[in-house]
């Protein structure tokens, strides 16, 4: 439970925004240009985490510009994280929304529906940030002992990453049982400023966020405080999850990885898809493939890459392996992704992570290559515990073969192998099979800091691999248990 939340500033000149911040502390406890709330860390993606808080504030100021447009409250306000000694982390908000069925239950008990907002900051992994690690399963109930931890967005230097621990119990809650959403009121009184604190259980379980303490006139004016738990903060969340993925619809990522694929031709009607990587420093080209789209895969074999037809011959014989073929361009060649750039993703990609097959369609290799949104479903591993095959539910069809598989930061995460055919129905193209780049890290490791292969790096490429092999040959669906996977169409 250490360290999993922190500070965040909220910062405008905006004087909706300074009305705002009178309405919410009439007597002036905090600064009347900034307020300062608690907030938590979450494990969002590979390489980043979300950070949640509650969204009242910028709530009752969307309510007063009538907009609630994310990229304009990013113009008028500021947000950032506070670290020690006063330094702060510039943040961009990426979500602001409430959950439907907390909206209703709070307009029935006469409480404005800003409350139930809750916003979502993105943050690259650091070492300063701890994630919050276990999550609460079970409802809570009525009479129940919870812990609230907070720090004081009061202090400053080191005494500014303090936690605040209270005891409390769940006086009142509101339970959809069919979604397991629960609105809770505690019986504690927090402080402004400690809203948007992690609430646990007594084994350390993450049970929600605190919400901002809130005053009821109907009730002879008293404080309560409401917390709602992580299942409607994914809710929220996941609602808004069309419009959270900025890598997708940003023309740069989009563009890269469509220029780095190249069709690539071998003898007389032999056609497929390929990846264009560069080494920059040493103005090097190399071109992956799959192997079944070369009619020669032999060391030395000669290919051919995109419209100009630059040419490039094959490393390393590569017949036994994972459908993988590398080949060495003779000229530089522009465009392509870049080794230096770590565009080669060096984890396992998570089952149910969101991908992007892109390659060409056979017959329309004059036109741009055409790229599919899917998600992972699946890792298939060999006797020796080393990934073979990445199964996806990415649309592939005849060309795709030798194109590649991007996480959505754009990194290379495999070559595009084959889909699954059945024998009466046809293709089946929501079931695709990719040679993961994930066991090849040592042979880009030498062509980025050497520029040649080594003799592991050889070896490698040269590795026979059984299983490999045989998802290879399965043809229809009725094979697909023979590697242990039934696939649900």
């Amino acid at each position: 439970m250490e360290q999993c939340g922190g500070i965040i500033r909220i910062k405008s000149q905006h004087p909706k925004f300074l009305s705002v911040l009178q309405s919410l502390d009439p007597i002036g406890t905090q600064s009347k240009t900034f307020h300062q709330q608690n907030c938590t860390f979450h494990k969002f993606q590979e390489n980043h985490n979300l950070i949640v808080s509650t969204g009242y504030v910028i709530a009752k100021f969307a309510q007063a510009i009538n907009s609630y447009n994310i990229n304009l409250i990013n113009q008028h306000i500021k947000f950032s994280l506070l670290q020690q000694e006063d330094k702060e982390i510039k943040l961009n908000l990426i979500c602001l929304n409430f959950d439907d069925w907390i909206a209703e239950k709070l307009n029935n008990c006469f409480i404005e529906i800003e409350l139930g907002f809750i916003m979502y900051f993105e943050i690259p992994n650091t070492n300063d940030i701890k994630y919050i690690q276990k999550y609460c399963s079970s409802l809570l109930s009525q009479g129940q002992e919870v812990l609230t931890i907070n720090q004081s967005p009061f202090l400053k230097g080191k005494v500014m990453q303090k936690q605040y621990c209270r005891k409390g119990y769940v006086s009142q809650i509101f339970t959809n049982q069919n979604q397991q959403k629960q609105l809770i009121m505690l019986g504690l009184v927090s402080q402004i400023g400690q809203e948007g604190g992690a609430i646990f259980n007594s084994k350390g379980e993450y049970i929600g966020i605190l919400l901002q303490n809130i005053k009821i006139a109907r009730l002879n004016h008293r404080y309560f405080t409401f917390c709602v738990n992580w299942v409607t903060i994914n809710s929220i969340f996941n609602k808004n999850s069309p419009q959270l993925s900025p890598p997708y619809f940003r023309s740069d990522f989009i563009n890269q990885i469509l220029n780095a694929t190249k069709y690539i031709s071998q003898g007389a009607g032999q056609f497929g898809s390929g990846i264009l990587v560069n080494d920059q420093l040493n103005k090097q080209s190399y071109i992956l493939t799959a192997n079944h789209v070369l009619s020669n895969n032999l060391k030395g074999s000669k290919l051919f890459i995109g419209e100009e037809q630059h040419e490039a011959y094959i490393l390393e014989d590569t017949s036994n392996n994972m459908d993988f073929s590398l080949g060495k361009a003779t000229n530089y060649i522009s465009q392509g992704l870049n080794i230096e750039d770590g565009v080669i993703f060096s984890e396992v990609p998570a089952v149910g992570s969101t991908v992007y097959a892109v390659g060409y369609l056979y017959t329309l290799f004059q036109y741009k290559p055409c790229i599919s949104k899917g998600s992972v479903i699946k890792i298939i591993y060999d006797q020796f515990n080393q990934m073979v095959s990445i199964v996806t539910d990415c649309f592939i069809h005849n060309g795709y073969s030798g194109g590649g598989l991007y996480n959505q930061y754009g990194q290379l995460l495999g070559i595009i192998s084959f889909n699954i055919c059945h024998s009466v129905e046809g293709v089946i193209c929501d079931l695709s099979y990719i040679t993961p780049i994930f066991p090849y890290q040592p042979v880009f490791q030498d062509l980025a800091q050497q520029g040649n292969l080594s003799q592991t790096s050889k070896d490698k490429l040269k590795q026979e691999i059984k299983l490999a092999s045989e998802i290879r040959t399965l043809c229809t669906l009725r094979e697909l248990p023979q590697i242990g996977y039934i696939p649900k169409l």
